[in-house]
This record gives C-alpha cells, sequence and structure tokens, in this order.
C-alpha cells in the first residue's frame, strides 16, 4: 500500500507557482493507504502481473485535516475512498516490483490533495499578509496633521511660530 500512495504523490501534479505545494511531503509522510475487500482480477503467467480490485482508503493526516477545515469548514477532508484496480509485476531485469493504479484512484485521490494543499496555501498567504500588515506603520491620523488657517477663523494664522512674539511693523 506504500507504494499504491507513492504512485498518487508522485503523480500530483499543480501550476508551478501552486499555493500549498511545500505541503506535499507532510501529506505523503503522514498519509495512510488501505484496501479493503481486494479481489484478483487477473494474473499473467508470462509478465506475472498480478491485477487487483478493491476500495483504496487514503486516510489523511490529522493535523493537516484541522487546519483545512479551520479555513474550508463543511468538506469531509479526512480521508478519500475510491473503487478501482491496482497491479503488481515484477521489473525485467527482476530486481523490483512495478505497480499501477487506475485513474479513478488516482485521480480522486489527487484532487482531494490539491484541494488542501490549496485551501493551506491560501491561509499561509493571508496570515503572512495579516503579518506583514501588522507591522506597517499606521497611516497618519487627522490629528498628526499640520494645522493650516482657515478663512472664516479669527486669530493670526501665520506659519512662523515666532510672529505673535514680535512687535506689529
Amino acid at each position: 500500500m506504500e507504494e499504491i500512495k507513492n504512485l498518487v504523490f508522485t503523480n500530483l501534479v499543480g501550476p508551478a507557482d501552486f499555493p500549498g505545494s511545500n505541503y506535499k511531503q507532510q501529506f505523503q509522510t503522514g498519509a495512510i493507504v488501505t484496501v479493503e475487500i481486494p479481489a484478483l482480477e487477473s494474473f499473467d503467467k508470462t509478465t506475472k502481473k498480478v491485477e487487483c480490485s478493491g476500495k483504496i482508503t487514503f486516510k489523511w493526516p490529522t493535523a493537516l485535516v484541522e487546519r483545512v477545515k479551520q479555513t474550508s469548514p463543511g468538506g469531509s477532508w479526512g480521508e478519500d475512498v475510491a473503487q478501482g484496480t491496482y497491479s503488481v509485476q515484477p521489473s525485467a531485469d527482476g530486481k523490483g516490483l512495478i505497480y499501477a493504479i487506475d485513474g479513478n484512484i488516482a485521480n480522486n485521490a489527487g484532487g482531494s490533495l490539491l484541494a488542501m494543499m490549496s485551501a493551506l496555501g491560501q491561509a499561509d498567504a493571508t496570515a503572512q499578509a495579516q503579518a506583514a500588515a501588522a507591522k506597517a506603520p499606521p497611516p497618519p491620523s487627522p490629528t498628526d496633521a499640520p494645522e493650516t488657517g482657515s478663512a472664516g477663523s479669527s486669530g493670526n494664522q501665520n506659519s512662523d511660530p515666532t510672529a505673535a512674539d514680535r512687535p506689529p511693523q
């Protein structure tokens, strides 16, 4: 199941500037994949390829799911389930195994991952913008503006602060 999980993450593609792409490793490390009701669909004696079907469940890391729920409540983010097929066969050189999953499994899990990563990336961008705004100096208030004279006011509105101390000329 670990290799099935790795296939989903290996084929996960988002835009180059995809928000939240830095969460991919955290999702991959914490995700748990299980299969229920596995059934042998076929076995090729020549290639020794085994193809099975089953209900594949991807359970996503709880801490990340809780953060996604804060930014996008209402979704069922905890796990994704897809019915589909997967296969395993020895590599041509006999030194490893080749795994494959059908598009239904990959698309279901991949779509959820992209949505969750996007939600987390947008939340991060919002938090960064708020932090930057909090550090910025506040705009000047009207009481901080220099005083200017207004027509109709009485008194000396000379901008020279020492003018009141001099005798009239």
